[in-house]
């Protein structure tokens, strides 16, 4: 049975990973009398991160997460397999199926993708940042997008780790929060989706690119200015 996974034993630290989970009974004695229990034992391949079965994942999960799954006695609190068990109960999901992202604690799903009609409402909400990963020296030969915030393909993991007054400072807008929508584009959707896959390893889960990005967005002006 296999699923992906983003846990660490550190609530506040998490690392995109993907596992393999097998199932074995667990023995052991107190006062003469003999306990089985089912326990689950994880090796984790890092190379197939991100591609999730859902209902696969939301099964395991539920049954890593749980405190009632396995009965805590003494003895087998401080043996080093139940604390290898205790670091999985830190867990969260995220779903990513090329259609939608979802966190595992929330009951909404956002569609990753924005079409062109969306992104011109988006760029007018507080609650959304567009970010544009091209390269600075594309945007003063073709344009950009009104409104967004240029942070190259390359400096996307590094931006999102400022403090929001160096954001300011290097990039000239403001740095999006966790709460907030962010929406990445480029030229054609490919490096918007590939800083929308960093974000999601970041901790961000309201994240979405636009796929048409600035070819589209370009054609749409023209067709805008001839009428």
């Amino acid at each position: 049975m296999r699923a992906r996974v983003v846990g660490s034993c550190n609530p506040a630290t998490y690392l995109t990973i993907s596992c393999t989970v097998f199932s074995s009974i667990f023995r052991y004695k107190t006062r003469n009398k003999e306990h089985r229990h089912r326990v689950a034992f994880i090796t984790i391949n890092p190379s197939m991160a991100l591609n999730v079965s859902s209902r696969l994942t939301r099964s395991i999960v539920r049954v890593l997460a749980s405190r009632s799954v396995i009965p805590v006695t003494r003895q087998l609190a401080t043996t080093p397999c139940w604390t290898h068990l205790r670091c999985l109960q830190h867990v969260r999901v995220i779903r990513y199926d090329g259609s939608s992202l979802r966190n595992f604690s929330s009951s909404s799903q956002l569609s990753i993708d924005v079409s062109y009609e969306q992104l011109k409402k988006l760029l007018l909400s507080d609650s959304s940042v567009v970010l544009d990963v091209r390269e600075p020296w594309e945007l003063r030969e073709y344009g950009n997008i009104p409104g967004s915030i240029n942070v190259p393909l390359g400096q996307v993991n590094g931006a999102l780790q400022l403090t929001p007054d160096e954001f300011k400072e290097k990039y000239g807008g403001v740095m999006p929060s966790q709460s907030q929508n962010i929406v990445f584009t480029c030229l054609a959707g490919v490096r918007s989706k590939k800083a929308l896959e960093t974000a999601v390893s970041l901790g961000y889960t309201k994240v979405q690119h636009y796929p048409g990005g600035w070819q589209e967005w370009a054609e749409h002006q023209l067709i805008k200015t001839k009428d």
